[in-house]
C-alpha cells in the first residue's frame, strides 16, 4: 500500500513532522490490516540524501580488531563527525576482490525514525539505507554475475546505485529529477506544466513524435547534460575504485 504525505513531513534531514507521520502511517495500516494479517515488525529505509554507502579495501596488516580499523578507515572518506554518527559495514564481492561495504547515517535520524515508528505501534527490526532498500527489490531481475547501475529519477533528485556481484556497492544521487525536465520543457515552450508533463511521457526524444519539438528541447537541456554527466562520474569512479 502507498500513502502520500504533505510536504514537510519527511525532509533530506528524516521525519520533520511525527505527528502529521504517524496519522497518515496509521490511516495506511488501518486500510491494509482489513485486508492482510499484518503484524507489528517492519523494515525502515532511510532518505537517501542523508546516508551513505561506498565500499573501501580491506585493511591491511590487522590482525586483531577489525572492526575497530574499518571505522577508522571508514571516516577517512566519510564527510562526517564520527560522534554522530552509526555505521554498519560488511564484506562483499568474490573472494579475489573482497570489499567492505560501509553504510554510514546520522544518529539523530536512525534514533528519531526508530522512536517514531514505536510511536505508531511498530516494531521496526532493521532500520536500513534506501538504496539497500531499493536494490533488494530489484535484485531478482539482475544478473548476478555483473556489475550493473541502478538509475532512480525522483522529482528533483536522481538516485544511481551501483550493484556488484548482488550487493549495493556504491551511491550518489544528483541534484535534478523528472520535475526539473518538466520545467525546462514548460519554460522553453511555454506551456502548461501539465502539457510540459504529457509532452515529457509521450514524446520524449523520439524526433518521429510530436513533430521532434521535445526531443529538440530536451537534446538541448542543460538537466539532461547534468544527469549524463553525474552518470558518467558514477561509473568512471566506480571503475578507478575498484
Amino acid at each position: 500500500g502507498t500513502a502520500t504525505l504533505a510536504d514537510g513531513v519527511i525532509t533530506a534531514q528524516g521525519i520533520a513532522q511525527p505527528e502529521k507521520f504517524v496519522t497518515s502511517l496509521h490511516a495506511l495500516l488501518g486500510d491494509l490490516r482489513r485486508h492482510h494479517n499484518l503484524g507489528p515488525t517492519v523494515i525502515a529505509s532511510l532518505p537517501e540524501p542523508s546516508t551513505y554507502l561506498l565500499t573501501i579495501p580491506p585493511p591491511k596488516g590487522v590482525s586483531e580488531d577489525m572492526a575497530a580499523a574499518i571505522t577508522t578507515a571508514a571516516f577517512s572518506h566519510l564527510p562526517l563527525d564520527p560522534e554522530e554518527t552509526i555505521i554498519d559495514w560488511n564484506e562483499v564481492g568474490p573472494i579475489d576482490r573482497r570489499r567492505i561495504l560501509i553504510g554510514a547515517a546520522s544518529k539523530t535520524i536512525v534514533t528519531t525514525t526508530a522512536q517514531v515508528l514505536t510511536q505508531a505501534g511498530l516494531l521496526p527490526t532493521v532500520i536500513e539505507l534506501d538504496a539497500c532498500s531499493i536494490s533488494r527489490a530489484l535484485m531478482p531481475t539482475l544478473n548476478s554475475d555483473t556489475t550493473q547501475l541502478i538509475i532512480k529519477i525522483g522529482t528533483h533528485e536522481t538516485h544511481l546505485i551501483i550493484i556488484d556481484h548482488n550487493e549495493p556497492a556504491y551511491a550518489r544521487i544528483i541534484p535534478v529529477g523528472g520535475m526539473d525536465i518538466t520545467d525546462v520543457i514548460e519554460q522553453t515552450l511555454d506551456i502548461q506544466s501539465t502539457l510540459a508533463e504529457q509532452a515529457k511521457r509521450k514524446f520524449g526524444f523520439d524526433t518521429a513524435l510530436g513533430n521532434g519539438v521535445t526531443a529538440r528541447v530536451l537534446a538541448n537541456c542543460e538537466v539532461i547534460a547534468q544527469l549524463i554527466r553525474g552518470i558518467h562520474h558514477t561509473i568512471a569512479y566506480w571503475q578507478t575504485h575498484t
